[in-house]
C-alpha cells in the first residue's frame, strides 16, 4: 500500500479508531519513506561545504584541461575570472596563489605580464614526497627493495629510445668514479655520482609513471648517508662492483640487448640490496632537496 503526501495529510486528520492500527502503522511507514526520499532528492550544494577558493582552484584546473592549454598559455585576466566565477577579488587572488604554489601556473609581472600555464616538471611532486618521508624515515634497504623490482624494467623499456649521445653521456659520468677514491669524502661523492648513470635512461623511459618512481628513488639515494661515513675506513669494493656492472650495461645497451640489460641490472640491484641490509643507512633528518 502506497500513501501519497496529499493522502497522508488527510489520514493525519482522522482518528486512529477510523483507520485502524494497521492503517496507522502503514501511514507512519509511508511518512518515513517519503522523508528518506526527500533526503536523497534534494539538490546537492557542495560549494556550501567547500571553501570558495578550493572551488575556484578546481574549476580553473578543469578549464585548463578542457581547453587544452599548453605551458606559457595565458589565463584570463583577474576581472574576467571574477565575473565568470562570481566571487570576490580576494578569492581569485588566493586561488591564483594556490595554483602557483601547486606549480600549475606562473605569474609574470611587468609589460605583458599576467598568469600563465607553467611548465610541468617532477620537482614539485618530488619535493612533496620528500616532505612526507621527512616524517616517515626510510632506510637504504627500503629503497633497494623497491628499486630492484623497478630498475630492470625501467632500463629495458628505455633501450629502444637510447642513442649514441646517451651512451656517451653515460660514459662521461663513469669517468668521475673510474678510479679508487683517496679518502672517505671522495668515495662518497663517487657513489652519489654513480647514481647519475641510471638517470640517463630515466629520461628515455616512455612509461611516465615508472620513470617518476625511479627518478624519486635515485633522488632519495643521493640524500642518504650511510654509517660507513662514520667509520675510519671505506670499502672500494662497492664502487668497483658498480663500475664493472655499468661497463657491461653500456655494451648491452649499445647492442639494444633488452634481456641482458634486464639481467645485469637485476643482479646488481640484488647485490646492492644485500649490501645495504648489512650496512644500515637512514635518511638525514631534513627535508628532501630536489636538484633544480
Amino acid at each position: 500500500m502506497w500513501v501519497g503526501k496529499s493522502r497522508a495529510r488527510r489520514v493525519m486528520q482522522l482518528p486512529i479508531e477510523s483507520i485502524g492500527w494497521l492503517g496507522f502503522l502503514l501511514f507512519i511507514h509511508e511518512l518515513l519513506r517519503i522523508k528518506s526520499m526527500t533526503k536523497y532528492t534534494e539538490s546537492p550544494k557542495p560549494a556550501l561545504a567547500m571553501r570558495r577558493t578550493t572551488v575556484v582552484v578546481d574549476a580553473i584546473k578543469t578549464w585548463i584541461v578542457e581547453n587544452s592549454l599548453a605551458p606559457n598559455d595565458r589565463l584570463p585576466g583577474e576581472k574576467a575570472l571574477i565575473e565568470h566565477y562570481g566571487v570576490s577579488k580576494g578569492t581569485i587572488r588566493e586561488a591564483m596563489r594556490v595554483l602557483e604554489a601547486q606549480g600549475i601556473i606562473q605569474t609574470k609581472t611587468g609589460p605583458g605580464g599576467g598568469c600563465f600555464v607553467a611548465e610541468q616538471n617532477m620537482n614539485v611532486p618530488l619535493e612533496a614526497l620528500g616532505h612526507y618521508f621527512y616524517f616517515h624515515p626510510l632506510t637504504m634497504a627500503d629503497v633497494y627493495q623497491l628499486r630492484k623490482l623497478l630498475e630492470p624494467e625501467l632500463a629495458a623499456s628505455a633501450i629502444p629510445y637510447l642513442d649514441a649521445e646517451d651512451i656517451e653521456q653515460a660514459k662521461s659520468i663513469m669517468r668521475d668514479y673510474s678510479f679508487p677514491a683517496q679518502n672517505r669524502k671522495e668515495w662518497f661523492k663517487q657513489l652519489v655520482r654513480s647514481i647519475d648513470f641510471y638517470d640517463v635512461y630515466v629520461e628515455k623511459c616512455p612509461n611516465v609513471l615508472l620513470s617518476f618512481y625511479c627518478r624519486y628513488l635515485h633522488t632519495m639515494l643521493k640524500e642518504l648517508t650511510t654509517v660507513q661515513l662514520q667509520q675510519s675506513d671505506f670499502d672500494d669494493h662497492l664502487r668497483r662492483k658498480g663500475f664493472d656492472n655499468q661497463l657491461l650495461l653500456l655494451e648491452a645497451m649499445r647492442a639494444k640487448d633488452v634481456e641482458t640489460t634486464r639481467r645485469l641490472i637485476s643482479t646488481h640491484m640484488t647485490f646492492l640490496h644485500q649490501y645495504m641490509e648489512k650496512h644500515a643507512a637512514t635518511l638525514d633528518n631534513q627535508f628532501l632537496q630536489v636538484a633544480k
